[in-house]
C-alpha cells in the first residue's frame, strides 16, 4: 500500500527571491497526477495560470516571467489529483525591482 499522497507531497519552491525578472519552480511528484499550477497576487487574484495538466511522476521545473507582474507578494498555488486525493502546496515569494 503506497503512502498517501498528502504525506509524500511534493515541496514547491520559487528562486530567486525577491523576484527580478525570471521565477523559476521547482518540484517532483511521486506519482502521475493531475497539476494545476496558479500565480496569485496579495489579493488572492489570479494573475497566470502556468498548468493545468496531467503529468507524470518524476521531477519539475517551470520558469516564467515576472516582469509584467508589478512588484508585490505573491503566493504560487499547486493543486495535485489522483483520483483518490487532493493535495495543495503554496509558495510564496516577493517580485521587487531594483
Amino acid at each position: 500500500m503506497s503512502a498517501p499522497l498528502f504525506q509524500k507531497s511534493p515541496v514547491l519552491t520559487c528562486w530567486p527571491d525577491p523576484v527580478v525578472a525570471d521565477a523559476t519552480l521547482h518540484f517532483q511528484l511521486q506519482d502521475a497526477a493531475q497539476v494545476v499550477l496558479k500565480i496569485h497576487n496579495a489579493a488572492e487574484e489570479v494573475v497566470r495560470v502556468l498548468l493545468h495538466e496531467v503529468l507524470v511522476t518524476g521531477p519539475y521545473t517551470i520558469t516564467f516571467d515576472a516582469t509584467h507582474l508589478p512588484p508585490g507578494l505573491y503566493t504560487a498555488r499547486m493543486v495535485i489529483s489522483t483520483e483518490k486525493e487532493v493535495s495543495i502546496q503554496n509558495t510564496y515569494f516577493r517580485i521587487g525591482r531594483s
